[in-house]
């Protein structure tokens, strides 16, 4: 009789702990379930979202395989920039309109557009999400930079962490900068860094650019040059900084 009552004194505890609690456990069901469902349904916009872009991405890229394109039709060079504008604004943070912007950066560096390759290449550099083309981006801005005699925009470009691999460039590229400026010292110790970084006689228009700015004294070739009157880097043919970074 004792069990019974005890059977029945639970079955009231736990009727009792149900009427107290059961609105939060109905609650608590709704939130976690509700919670799997929005996921499941964020992960396929998420999914359809990156499809769409992938396949307005894979379009602009075959448009874009050519050497020049500037050399392509007005249409697809009007289809291009517009696959590149809807990726950059309805895909805003994603790597396709990273990467639609450097090609925007391109198509206007090709038709000498420097206003809207800089403000496309800044996008990536503004951007961040990728450091190795936030990189590339920032090297091809301060060449660009460069090319406009914005001298002091270009070397803020080129200060700061960079990617191993692309440490030389960035030295190099510094050395321009100084050199474009008349500073020959802090040219000499960028290029010194930059053939620092690279295999010997691999870079050969970086050893004349060395040996422009080296003192005679230490610079035969130079010394030499100065005596024929002549300029080691005048037998290269050197691309221009938008050339450059059009690459």
């Amino acid at each position: 009789m004792a069990e019974h009552l005890s059977d029945e004194e639970q079955i009231e505890s736990l009727k009792r702990w149900l009427r107290e609690n059961g609105m939060r456990i109905v609650v608590t069901v709704l939130i976690v379930v509700g919670g799997w469902f929005g996921w499941q349904q964020w992960q396929g916009y998420q999914e359809r979202q990156a499809a769409k872009a992938s396949l307005l991405f894979n379009e602009m890229m075959t448009l874009a395989e050519v050497t020049s394109l500037a050399e392509l039709p007005e249409d697809d060079q009007q289809r291009i920039q517009d696959l590149a504008n809807s990726l950059t604004e309805q895909y805003r943070g994603s790597q396709y309109a990273r990467f639609a912007n450097m090609l925007q950066a391109r198509l206007a560096v090709e038709k000498d557009d420097y206003e809207a390759a800089a403000a496309a290449l800044q996008s990536v550099v503004d951007d961040g999400g990728d450091r190795e083309l936030q990189a590339v981006a920032r090297l091809r801005l301060a060449r660009l930079h460069l090319a406009q005699d914005q001298l002091a925009k270009a070397l803020s470009l080129l200060q700061g962490e960079v990617p191993e691999g692309m440490a030389a460039q960035f030295a190099e590229l510094r050395g321009d900068v100084h050199f474009a400026a008349g500073e020959h010292e802090a040219a000499l110790a960028a290029y010194q860094t930059a053939n620092d970084l690279v295999a010997a006689g691999s870079n050969r228009m970086l050893e004349l650019k060395l040996n422009r700015v080296l003192p005679p004294e230490v610079n035969p070739v130079a010394a030499g040059s100065s005596v024929s009157g002549g300029d080691p880097a005048q037998d290269q043919t050197v691309e221009t900084p938008e050339q450059e970074s059009a690459k």
